[in-house]
């Protein structure tokens, strides 16, 4: 077994996360092996290679849709995400759809792919080398229905294990032939031919076929195919997507009834009659007028009764009223507009008799659009019934909601002889779902793509539901429409190249004209616009033959044996029912001009001068030429951006300079370029010497500083000036509280047994000694940021619950408090004690552990208003390493609750015995801030070396964080040369006068800065007595 195989056996079983975490920990084993020599095209990036990358700018669409998504054996529910196919290929492992063994997925797209020059579509797999290679067949499909496999071949000889590799040069016209982000290229020529039934110039689907690599699938010739296998959880091929490099482009005419809409009076619609219908007598002896209205070019059958003042087929309409129930509201869109906010739509009623025909819309025979899409909804008086039933009709899902009702609207297309040619179907209401909550009845319009009957002359609408009574359906028969897409198809015109030497003559390039649709039947004419015959040799017309999907035909270029730079060629071509498409053929001059640079020196230090001489070599240079002049790296060196040349001269000088500055650019090749109009350019390279060291600076964004502009702060040092040395405060005054800062913090002492519950305050250092008697030590030996004094709270069951409460003037929000563990909890966490605390992590350090601090906000009638929770340890962690207590102070982020009025604070352990919680219940506390007005102060960290490819760490120190702290580090990120990093300031409550502080910044590599700021001192002397004790005897 090798270590490939060992770390596969382990895989399996484990969660899909770990999965992925384990195939990454193989990619380097995988993609350091050396690639075999097949007789096909090689890994992406080698040289042969036909692979295209998922961001290359030839790929001009990618799938928009899927359907028939059948995932095969040994695929986890979360690697079954079909939509992941559609869009842009991402190139990683996780956004892609798992196929599973044998799996399929099919795709569909905007516009249909043709068969252009070369390679038309590419197909992305996620493979993580460039030889775990999950295979796939790809067919394709011009209806939807028939599908045409790409013939196919794999070499490889043997059986591969789970993780094994495949030599991409032994696999052709399989997807998954290269790594993520490189697609698999397949060109329609291969198919072009096969089938009557396969238009490879309108390809709709695309399928994508999993191969079961255990040699159970064969290739086209009959060879096994051999690919990793066995594998678990995300078994055989996944699709990232699909990308288009040929397709065919579309101009859109939306007919909105706009247009007889704007004869409406407001609130109103026309259901006929038609002025100039035909009258016939309808079902029950009434006068029928059978006629039809025109928007745009389509027309829409109509039928009106004026017997019973009643229509069939198609109205347009105004009216906006989504709130009234009933027949006399037949006239509305439920969503009260048209599609796009627009005023007017159609109106369909598919009587469900069999005397009118259904609604109809027909395209004139001289119009040779094609059906892109229509908005579809419903209306109002259909809505409401489902919604609420009515004396005809059902309430849709029954009483219970669980009746499987729904509404269906069928779009079919007919051919001008009134054959169906297909069929799309949107259902208006779907109460169809096991999960009651996905049921719905449309409320909105919905884009409905016509792609499948998108040749039709008509479109025929019928309506069908679940609701069916003695006499037929009994949900109201209506539907409303709006924004019909017609598509007039570009003409599709490729060039085989885009560029082409004039000296390639009259077969420089070939040129493909497409036509679009499946209508073969016909010649169609292509007719170029005249080009100038002095540039280029093009046919007048060219003919795609009936039966044929495309024609191809050469483009001649002129050689004119003169050197006069490269030049454009455009080249218009027009069909009728097409759209004119230009594409522009570049004509490469054989004979450039060329200009040469000749350089004084090669190697210049920082400020020095040297000379540098142009040439051009025109042999009659009567005009003067203006050289464009570059460097390769932008500030080394100084010179003109251009040099004229005057007529008739053949050669210019000019300077250049190196600047001298204080930057480390590093001694660097410049290569100077020198540009001119139709000329080849003249380069060459000066070698700069640089006499500058890396360095760090700073700056402040402010120039003068004080304690009364820092964030409102309670340090409780000025309770903590009541205490002596290495002391503490407990309650055992008895007071039941203490304030500080605005704020006022519950304590209960039981002098009993000498305890405390709520909060003590306390000065005392100890991080050493475990036990009980230890429980007023922060586990960092004192207050945050180096203060004297913090508080400690004891949250355990039966005494009160830690709380801080506003005092009733107190208004500003909360933002951030200090905590960390006691010395008592943190070593009892480590070590276990005799009162039943276990040591975290357990004997093994597998044991997953935590200590939870949760800090609640409540409003003034001690409702909540959120929690923030705090994790005073955490062994919860896979890699033991991660695993942590404590030990020192972290700052916790209040805003989400900063509204509150007062704050409590609970403790929950995963150590949980007989009579509750075993790990002690303390933490510590300091620096309660609050939202201040005055904004935060910022140091821009600054280096002055030019290569800034990789992030520079910098650490950051203040000589005093009684007055000033900022974060231990910050990151110039790649890049860039700079940083901002904000700091605070202290209002240490001490009388110090200004006080000087020194900023200082170190890096790897670089000078350090350092920086010295006064922070001027707003704190007036006090006075503090402390007593030893709170009363005395006369004995004392």
């Amino acid at each position: 077994m090798n270590g490939i195989e060992l770390i596969l056996k382990k895989c399996r079983g484990l969660s899909v996360e770990s999965m992925n975490k384990k195939r990454k920990l193989l990619t380097e084993q995988l993609e350091d092996r050396r690639l075999l020599a097949g007789p096909y095209a090689p890994a992406a990036g080698q040289v042969g290679s036909t692979a295209i990358a998922h961001d290359d700018s030839a790929i001009i669409s990618w799938a928009t849709g899927y359907e028939n998504y059948q995932p095969g054996s040994d695929v986890d529910p979360a690697f079954q995400i079909p939509e992941n196919a559609i869009g842009k290929a991402e190139g990683t492992t996780s956004d892609a759809v798992t196929l599973g063994r044998n799996g399929r997925i099919t795709l569909s797209f905007s516009a249909p792919i043709r068969n252009g020059f070369g390679s038309d579509f590419a197909i992305f797999e996620n493979s993580f080398s460039d030889t775990f290679l999950e295979l796939a067949y790809v067919e394709v499909s011009s209806d939807g229905s028939n599908f045409f496999r790409f013939q196919n071949d794999s070499l490889t000889s043997s059986p591969v294990g789970a993780f094994g590799e495949v030599d991409p040069t032994n696999v052709h016209n399989l997807a998954g032939k290269y790594r993520r982000g490189q697609g698999t290229p397949f060109d329609l020529e291969d198919l072009s031919g096969v089938s009557p039934l396969l238009n490879t110039a309108a390809i709709t689907h695309v399928r994508v076929i999993d191969i079961v690599g255990d040699g159970s699938a064969l290739d086209t010739s009959g060879d096994v195919i051999y690919d990793p296998s066995p594998t678990v959880g995300s078994a055989g091929f996944d699709l990232d997507g699909v990308g288009v490099l040929s397709e065919f482009e579309y101009s859109q005419d939306v007919v909105g009834f706009e247009d007889v809409g704007s004869g409406l009076e407001p609130q109103s619609f026309f259901n006929g009659p038609d002025p100039d219908g035909t009258i016939v007598t309808g079902p029950y002896d009434d006068v029928v007028v059978l006629g039809k209205f025109q928007s745009e070019l389509l027309t829409f059958n109509n039928a009106y009764s004026r017997d019973f003042d009643s229509w069939n087929q198609w109205a347009y309409s105004n009216m906006t009223d989504t709130t009234t129930a009933g027949y006399l509201n037949q006239f509305s869109a439920y969503p009260g507009h048209g599609a796009d906010d627009s005023a007017t739509v159609g109106i369909g009623f598919a009587s469900q008799g069999d005397f009118y025909d259904a609604p109809l819309i027909t395209r004139p025979a001289d119009d040779l659009r094609s059906f892109g899409s229509l908005s579809v909804t419903n209306t109002t008086y259909a809505a409401l019934s489902m919604l609420l039933g009515d004396s005809f009709a059902k309430k849709f899902g029954g009483d219970s909601g669980n009746d499987a009702d729904f509404f269906r609207l069928s779009i079919e297309g007919l051919d001008a002889s009134g054959q169906a040619i297909g069929a799309v179907d949107v259902l208006l209401a779907d109460y169809q779902f096991a999960d009651n909550s996905r049921d719905y009845i449309l409320d909105d319009w919905v884009t409905v793509d016509l792609g499948p009957i998108s040749t039709a002359r008509s479109l025929s609408f019928s309506l069908t539901s679940s609701d069916v009574g003695p006499f037929g359906m009994n949900t109201p028969s209506y539907f409303a429409v709006d924004d019909i897409v017609m598509l007039t198809p570009a003409v599709a015109f490729d060039l085989q190249e885009d560029a082409v030497r004039e000296s390639d003559g009259a077969n420089a390039t070939m040129a493909r004209l497409s036509r679009a649709g499946a209508d073969l039947s016909e010649p169609l004419v292509f007719t170029i616009e005249p080009v100038d015959a002095s540039q280029a040799v093009l046919p007048s017309s060219v003919t795609i033959p009936a039966g044929a999907n495309y024609v191809d035909f050469p483009v001649g270029v002129v050689d004119n044996s003169e050197a006069d730079g490269d030049r454009e060629l455009a080249i218009r071509v027009s069909a009728e029912g097409y759209t004119a498409t230009e594409k522009s053929l570049q004509i490469r001059d054989d004979d450039p001009f060329r200009v040469s640079l000749d350089l004084s020196a090669s190697e210049i230090a920082e400020g020095g001068i040297v000379s540098g001489t142009l040439r051009r070599n025109d042999a009659a240079p009567d005009l003067p030429l203006t050289i464009q002049l570059s460097a390769s790296i932008d500030g080394r060196l100084s010179f003109a951006s251009k040099v004229v040349m005057a007529a008739g001269q053949t050669t210019a000088s000019f300077d250049i300079a190196a600047p001298e500055d204080d930057v480390d650019h590093r001694d660097v090749t410049v290569q100077i370029t020198a540009k001119a109009s139709g000329y080849e350019d003249g380069k060459n390279t000066l070698f700069v010497l640089d006499n500058d060291t890396p360095k760090l600076g700073f700056t402040f964004s402010e120039s003068s500083f004080s304690e009364q502009d820092s964030q409102p702060t309670e340090g409780f040092e000025l309770l903590g000036r009541r205490l002596a040395t290495e002391s503490s405060y407990n309650g055992a005054d008895r007071a039941g509280q203490f304030a500080a800062g605005g704020l006022i913090f519950n304590n209960e002492y039981n002098p009993t047994f000498s305890s405390w519950g709520g909060w003590a305050y306390s000065n005392t250092t100890d991080v050493t000694t475990s036990g009980y008697l230890n429980q007023y030590s922060s586990f960092s030996g004192g207050g945050a940021v180096d203060s004297d004094t913090y508080l400690v709270g004891n949250a355990y069951p039966g005494f009160v619950v830690p709380r801080i409460t506003r005092e009733s003037a107190s208004t500003r929000r909360f933002s951030t408090l200090d905590i960390t563990n006691t010395t008592y909890a943190a070593l009892s966490m480590y070590e276990g004690d005799s009162f039943g605390a276990k040591k975290f992590g357990g004997a093994s350090g597998d044991d997953p552990d935590f200590f939870a601090l949760t800090i609640e906000g409540l409003d003034v009638n001690d409702d909540s208003i959120g929690t923030v929770e705090v994790l005073l340890a955490d062994f919860r962690f896979e890699d033991q390493d991660s695993d942590y207590i404590l030990d020192a102070w972290t700052s916790v982020d209040l805003s989400s609750i900063g509204d509150a009025n007062a704050l409590t604070f609970s403790l929950l352990s995963s150590d949980i015995g007989q009579y509750g919680m075993n790990t002690p219940a303390y933490f510590a506390l300091d620096n309660v801030k609050f939202e201040g007005d005055a904004e935060q102060p910022l140091l821009t960290v600054t280096r002055n070396a030019p290569d800034q490819t990789e992030d520079l760490l910098v650490q950051l120190y203040t000589s005093d964080y009684s007055e000033a702290v900022i974060q231990p580090t910050v990151v110039v990120p790649a890049g860039e040369s700079t940083v901002d990093v904000p700091w605070e300031i202290i209002d240490d409550s001490v009388s110090d006068d200004a006080r000087p502080v020194t900023f200082t910044a170190l890096a790897e590599g670089y000078e350090f800065a350092q920086q010295v700021i006064l922070v001027e001192d707003d704190d007036a002397s006090v006075l503090t007595l402390t007593l030893s004790a709170d009363e005395v005897d006369e004995t004392s």
